[in-house]
């Protein structure tokens, strides 16, 4: 079962795939990667091969932008552009998967660890870390606590309880 959800930029997964700096002692974990561009994988089975044999158990990959569907509708007007034609939307089915994977995870009986990346760290992974501390029913005061820079993206927050049956949760 899931005990604790750590929120992280992705540079700090990358340092732990070269053995620089482990992201997470002692407990076995899973791992929600989130990335912007097609380029930016970072979850390859080198990775995760690297990333198992420091205690990383199940690996979930996604990519999406850190924008809302208004962002998203004046981006697809612009596309011919070159710096937006990667552009990606959180989508349902996307927070159907995590919603699947953290279902899977919390059915083991040990006590686990959830780490969730994006570029930064502040806004996707933000959004659900929040979300999945919400859906563990954790403390949100030490959730909060051991990840206090995060500023959730309010699109995927409302996508994601959507898709779980949730209560709205409104972020200001």
């Amino acid at each position: 079962m899931i005990t604790q959800i750590r929120v992280y930029p992705r540079i700090a997964i990358e340092d732990a795939v070269k053995g620089s700096r482990p992201i997470i002692n002692g407990a076995p974990w899973h791992l929600i990667s989130i990335y912007t561009l097609p380029e930016n994988l970072l979850m390859t089975e080198d990775n995760r091969h690297f990333l198992s044999m420091q205690g990383a158990v199940e690996f979930l990959s996604l990519r999406f932008w850190d924008i809302d569907e208004k962002t998203f509708e004046k981006i697809r007007a612009h596309r011919f552009q070159e710096k937006f034609k990667h552009a990606k939307l959180f989508e349902k089915w996307q927070a159907v998967s995590i919603i699947q994977f953290l279902k899977d995870i919390n059915k083991r009986p040990e006590e686990e660890i959830l780490a969730v990346h994006c570029d930064a760290g502040i806004s996707r992974s933000g959004a659900v870390g929040s979300f999945a501390c919400d859906f563990f029913r954790l403390d949100y005061n030490e959730f909060k606590a051991m990840n206090p820079n995060l500023l959730p993206n309010a699109y995927v927050s409302k996508v994601l309880r959507e898709e779980a049956g949730m209560t709205p949760l409104f972020i200001y």
